[in-house]
């Protein structure tokens, strides 16, 4: 028999490499689990207005209806600032909102299911990427636990998308792995597709949050590369041209955007200061929240699991003095960005923490020294993480809103004291219309007669005056008169907007309140008139430049593809016993999740009404409208914050927009300090629920009162009826205690603080 010639596993063809390792299933598991979780953002009670979420609905609808028109790029919002209207779209990352929109334009004709739909994608993407990350340089077992520490971690899942509703954020987040993985590949130079990849990736970072997502991306590439410092260095010239390509392709938003932000005054959106965040708060265990809570508490914790499993890595390399490179890095990128977030407070970095923390609880499994081992710690941290997220799945239950998305829905949203659609709660707004103006009352009717018409004549009485169109970018007007004509656009002011009649320019002159445009036509028997928001030099230089961006991403692909030193590599995969076990552990947990959810064999799991009290102290405090003070909290002051959490409800709905001015006052009678006006909640009182209770977060500079080592904190309560009405100069609220007796408009709370001497 002659001898068998045996060709060794890295010299074989591709082709058969890749048949020989078969179908990857702990990869198909991981995309099968993060469609199933991301079935819980397809309820409609995702869209809210209680958080951020509804905003990228607003700007999901403007855009839509720009495409409708025939614009392919919308740069204006045009239902905004009381439908005035404003450039938000123009300056806000327009990925998320771009890409719902095309889908719900194609497919779905529904915003939220096309909202979802990108958040199903874009999570799946992230999850499908950790775990190939993790397969490449940890094995399959230990990518198959990161992968899942990932996808149930509340940090990614719950806390960004759901409760804070910053989808956008939320988009970015799960984008970040996709970009590191990105980035190894092209370390690894896989393909010819893997540094155009790199480029196109870093391109939708820049166009779904160009600030913070970005620069902690190139953070984490760094510790990335530093796990492949050889050929980072042989390949950085590659590395920073893809970047610079993908820089390119964006330009049509960031370049117009960064040049013409100092054209346009920026309002302050009144909100809620946000919670404290503390460092304990990312290792704390899962709480549901009180379910007669109207604004639950932030918890942007890892999760139990990934915090147990993140220690009992660190702790079993740190008692055997034998750290891994890849565990170590990721566990320095984890700690620097908690530093960070709970530094300058910054809630968005929570999902890329919990990512790295994934990667660091992943090396749970390599631990253990044989096969046996590693197997069974890999279905154990499974079974925990899997068990741990229970709490979290029961949090995933909201009241659906009855807010409209389209025109008369945001109009809606602003006039009940929501904020300005488009705008997350707390960001500036691009606006020349004073938010303390009120609103114009002819443009409002117009707009519930669905036919909003911003043309007004302030002189003369044509012969013909009719309007022809009313579209997102501009109006098209019908004007016939035998003398000249002066009339007013009613429109926010902002660079771009023109006008033309019969064809011949118009020079618009802005109005110095920010209200509009005035403008006179001469006389005409019947012409066209066009109001219109078009572009400008800077904006169609960024459009050129995109242009050569992709022209420059054709020709790296063109590059890479002459290139035949492609290394492509094939970690092996689980085994038949590890898939076994698996499928087995699958089937366990489907039926055990089934049966404690039904109630049936056990009772299902409840959430206490009242839980979020516990730790408060309860008053009980009327006053002369239906607001009631139910409990305060009050943290010791460490440093020199003093943080303060007052718990309201209302006896019955009220229609006055309630706004609160807190104090520092020593025990003499001294005003310390005094704060700004704020809302009760991010929800309006108009909004607020009787059967549920409401939070209120107030924090103190002791800066102020370096002379007093006693103070109490008092509490001004301003109602508020109408907008463009200062409410701090009408009357405040009188309270009364529990007997009935008149505590006056200013409210002290019942407990002294005291500060050491320096």
């Amino acid at each position: 028999m002659p001898n068998q010639v045996v060709i060794p596993e890295d010299q074989l063809p591709d082709w058969i490499r890749s048949a020989n390792r078969g179908l990857d299933w702990g990869g198909l598991a991981v995309l099968v689990v993060s469609v199933l979780i991301s079935t819980l953002y397809w309820s409609g009670a995702l869209i809210t207005p209680d958080n951020n979420s509804i905003h990228l609905a607003f700007r999901t609808h403007d855009t839509t209806t720009a495409f409708l028109e025939g614009v392919l790029y919308p740069r204006w919002s045009p239902h905004a600032v009381y439908g005035y209207g404003a450039p938000i779209l123009h300056f806000t990352p327009p990925l998320a909102s771009y890409l719902s929109a095309v889908v719900a334009l194609l497919f779905t004709e529904q915003i939220t299911v096309s909202i979802s739909l990108l958040l199903t994608v874009t999570l799946a993407l992230g999850s499908a990427a950790t775990y190939t990350y993790l397969l490449q340089h940890l094995g399959a077992r230990a990518a198959l636990v990161g992968a899942s520490i990932y996808l149930l971690s509340p940090a990614v899942v719950w806390f960004m998308p759901f409760q804070q509703g910053d989808l956008s954020t939320a988009v970015a987040g799960w984008l970040v792995p996709l970009f590191i993985w990105a980035l190894d590949r092209t370390l690894r130079r896989s393909s010819a597709l893997d540094a155009p990849l790199l480029a196109c990736v870093w391109a939708a970072l820049i166009l779904t949050d160009p600030a913070v997502h970005t620069a902690a991306a190139l953070g984490l590439g760094a510790a990335a590369a530093s796990l492949r410092a050889q050929e980072a260095r042989r390949l950085w010239l590659q590395l920073l041209f893809s970047l610079l390509i993908g820089t390119a392709l964006s330009a049509f938003y960031w370049l117009p955007a960064w040049v013409e932000a100092e054209t346009v005054p920026w309002q302050q959106t009144v909100f809620e200061p946000r919670p404290f965040i503390q460092l304990s708060d990312f290792v704390l265990p899962f709480t549901p929240p009180d379910p007669i809570v109207g604004t639950p508490r932030a918890q942007p914790t890892l999760g139990f699991a990934a915090v147990v499993l993140l220690a009992a890595a660190v702790g079993y390399q740190l008692l055997q003095r034998r750290w891994q490179r890849f565990s170590v890095v990721w566990l320095c990128a984890s700690v620097i960005l908690t530093v960070v977030s709970v530094h300058w407070q910054m809630l968005n970095l929570t999902p890329l923490i919990a990512w790295c923390s994934a990667l660091v609880g992943a090396s749970f499994v390599l631990v253990f020294r044989t096969v046996r081992m590693q197997r069974y710690s890999c279905l154990s941290a499974i079974i925990l993480t899997a068990a741990a997220f229970l709490p979290v799945y029961l949090a995933f239950e909201r009241t659906p809103t009855d807010l409209l998305l389209n025109a008369q829905g945001q109009l809606q949203f602003e006039m009940r004291g929501y904020g300005i659609a488009g705008v997350p709660a707390g960001d500036r707004v691009p606006s020349r219309f004073s938010f303390d103006a009120l609103p114009n009352a002819a443009l409002l009717a117009a707009y519930v007669r669905g036919f909003p018409d911003r043309l007004i004549l302030l002189n003369g009485t044509p012969d013909k005056a009719a309007l022809l169109r009313a579209q997102s970018h501009g109006s098209t007007y019908t004007i016939g008169s035998a003398s000249p004509l002066d009339a007013l656009y009613i429109v926010n002011p902002f660079a771009g907007w023109q006008a033309s009649f019969s064809g011949v320019p118009v020079d618009l002159v802005p109005i110095s309140d920010g209200v509009g445009y005035s403008f006179s036509l001469p006389p005409a028997r019947a012409a066209e008139l066009r109001v219109y928001f078009g572009s400008t030099t800077m904006r169609q230089a960024a459009n050129i430049l995109s242009i050569s961006g992709l022209a420059g991403l054709l020709l790296l692909w063109r590059q890479q593809r002459r290139r035949k030193d492609w290394q492509r590599t094939y970690p092996a995969l689980l085994d038949r016993a590890d898939l076994r076990l698996v499928c087995t552990l699958a089937a366990a947990l489907t039926i055990a999740a089934a049966a404690l959810l039904s109630g049936r064999f056990f009772p299902a799991p409840t959430i206490v009404q009242g839980a979020g009290l516990k730790h408060a102290s309860l008053v009980q405090y009327a006053s002369s409208s239906p607001l009631q003070l139910i409990a305060y909290e009050i943290e010791e002051p460490s440093s020199d914050i003093v943080s303060v959490t007052l718990y309201w409800r209302l006896s019955r709905p009220t229609s006055d927009l309630l706004y609160l001015t807190s104090a520092l006052v020593s025990t003499t009678g001294e005003v310390l300090v005094n704060s700004p006006a704020q809302p009760l909640s991010r929800i309006p009182t108009t909004g607020w629920r009787t059967d549920r209770y409401y939070t209120t977060n107030v924090r103190l500079s002791l800066n102020a009162a370096d002379s007093a080592n006693r103070f109490m904190v008092t509490l001004r309560v301003f109602p508020c009826s109408a907008h463009g009405v200062n409410c701090a100069l009408t009357r405040a609220l009188t309270f009364f205690d529990t007997r009935g007796a008149n505590l006056g408009t200013q409210l002290t709370l019942p407990r002294v603080l005291t500060r050491s001497s320096n």
